[in-house]
């Protein structure tokens, strides 16, 4: 089931025209937390623990927000999302 008004699992805003959301099973996360993310403290590479984008339990997380850790592969992901949206509205123009 779709959220009606989905909101980024990480700072809370909804969806807006200026604020593209990716979404998983039971979470979103938009594009500024996205771009936020490499001013985050590096985290750890041996740093391991349940990712709440994909909810795979004991993986190498790529960043933590207090209350939303996400792995490599996930935030890689995120990122090749949003990259391509960027490129179909560069071609639609």
């Amino acid at each position: 089931m779709t959220k009606a008004n989905p909101c980024c699992s990480v700072c809370r805003n909804p969806r807006a025209e200026n604020r593209r959301l990716v979404s998983a099973f039971h979470a979103y996360i938009c594009e500024h937390c996205l771009a936020d993310v490499a001013a985050l403290p590096a985290t750890p590479r041996a740093i391991r623990g349940a990712c709440a984008f994909c909810e795979k339990p004991n993986v190498v997380l790529a960043a933590a927000w207090p209350d939303f850790p996400i792995c490599h592969d996930c935030l890689s992901l995120a990122h090749r999302v949003i990259a391509d949206d960027d490129l179909l509205i560069a071609r639609a123009t």
